[in-house]
Order: C-alpha cells, then sequence, then structure tokens
C-alpha cells in the first residue's frame, strides 16, 4: 500500500538524517568505533533500497580499519551521494 511505503520511507528520511550527522560529527572526532557502529546501523536500509554504492561505503566504514584521512575522504563522497537519495524520497513522498 503506497501509504505504508511513504510512511516507511519518511521515517527512513528522519532517521538517515539524524545518522548522517552523528556520522558526520564521528569522521571530525575519528571516532572511528561509532563510526563503524552507525555505519552497520545505516546498511540495511539501503541495501533495501538498492543504494548500492552507499551499502557499499557504509559496509566498508564498518569492516575496514581506515585511518582518519581515508574515512575523511569517503565521508566527503558519501554525503552528497546520500542527501541525493535523501531528496529523491522526500521529492516521492510529498
Amino acid at each position: 500500500d503506497e501509504v505504508d511505503v511513504k510512511t516507511i520511507l519518511a521515517s527512513f528520511v528522519t532517521s538517515t538524517t539524524a545518522n548522517i550527522m552523528l556520522l558526520e560529527s564521528y569522521v571530525k572526532a575519528n571516532d572511528f568505533e561509532k563510526i563503524k557502529v552507525i555505519s552497520h546501523k545505516m546498511v540495511p536500509m539501503f541495501k533495501q533500497i538498492e543504494a548500492n554504492e552507499i551499502a557499499t561505503s557504509l559496509t566498508n566504514l564498518e569492516i575496514n580499519d581506515y585511518n582518519s584521512t581515508e574515512v575523511k575522504v569517503i565521508y566527503k563522497n558519501l554525503e552528497p551521494q546520500i542527501n541525493l537519495v535523501l531528496t529523491a524520497i522526500e521529492k516521492y513522498i510529498n
């Protein structure tokens, strides 16, 4: 049912917006353990909506021991991709 899908997607937008803000703060703080935890939390829904490139980047953040510079580069590339997905979803649900 379209109403249910839109409700789920709205929840996804809300939680992803909060999670990306947390991820950004963890990247700035070089808190690698929290980066792994939040990345792990974000992966399933991106896989479910078939945003595979984002899911792969998040999985890489989760499982690899990157240094600070590598994490910042990955985040710098990841953040605009996530924002594009969120914008598209928001247009669909509104």
